[in-house]
């Protein structure tokens, strides 16, 4: 691996590390703004402001992440591979090349038990993640069922605060596995050594908590996308909410704001 291969990751965590600070001040600002303001409307209080907190907190998470990876460029930098090989090319001694190789192979080489020893914020960036998936998930979802069985719907009376405290043990659940993971099952798996998110906890996990996050997001827009068609035929949802105009105005409105969080 050469100084040109490190120096990419670097500039893609700088990269990163920017967005971040970006993305904390906008989420800061909407979330002051959210718990300020009483009188704006949202069909979704509890799990909006869930959604802003959590987006706050992912941004936190990237911000530390890329903070602990670029703290590691003095010590690859001190390294100067570049420099080695070329002395070694002009038959200098080995004897510092091939310690300083020894060392780039420590810093490189990590299980996931180094990752997570190494980013313990590993845990808020995978937490947080999979939790404002799976509530755009159940946002969609909801928007469905009470356009397709109103009665049921509101016969059951489906509250949000119980729907966020599920969706924190699942969450829970699923850390709970990924160190479980770690830990006892393959602490010794080797793994990327920016010890991204995807990887830190195993390849396995990764490609588990990935389709967690892409495939709620994904069914949570395409079920608002089709609550939406629905919502805008003329005869149907007029028959389904009794003629009542007045619902059918405000499941149009709802709707469009939730679509408006992505």
């Amino acid at each position: 691996m050469s100084t040109n291969d490190l120096n990419t990751f670097f500039v893609a965590y700088r990269v990163q590390l920017y967005i971040a600070i970006i993305a904390l001040i906008i989420n800061l600002i909407i979330c002051i703004y959210s718990f300020c303001v009483f009188d704006c409307f949202n069909p979704h209080t509890t799990m909006w402001r869930t959604q802003l907190i959590l987006d706050i907190c992912i941004a936190i998470g990237y911000i530390l992440d890329s903070c602990s990876f670029i703290s590691l460029e003095n010590s690859f930098s001190s390294l100067n591979i570049n420099n080695y090989i070329i002395s070694q090319q002009q038959s200098q001694t080995t004897t510092n090349i091939s310690s300083s190789l020894d060392q780039l192979i420590k810093l490189t080489n990590n299980t996931v038990t180094d990752c997570n020893n190494k980013k313990p914020h590993l845990f808020l960036l995978l937490a947080c993640r999979q939790w404002a998936a799976v509530l755009v998930f159940i946002m969609g979802l909801e928007r469905v069922l009470f356009l397709c069985y109103p009665l049921w719907f509101r016969s059951i009376r489906v509250r949000k605060s119980p729907i966020n405290t599920f969706v924190l043990f699942f969450v829970l659940f699923s850390a709970g596995i990924a160190y479980t993971n770690v830990s006892m099952v393959c602490p010794y798996e080797p793994t990327h050594f920016t010890c991204e998110l995807t990887w830190a906890f195993g390849i396995d996990y990764g490609y588990i908590s990935n389709g967690i996050i892409i495939l709620s997001q994904l069914f949570g827009f395409v079920f608002l996308v089709i609550a939406a068609f629905f919502v805008h035929r003329l005869d149907w949802p007029l028959r389904r909410f009794g003629g009542n105009r007045n619902k059918v105005i405000s499941e149009k409105r709802k709707i469009r704001l939730i679509l408006n969080n992505f």
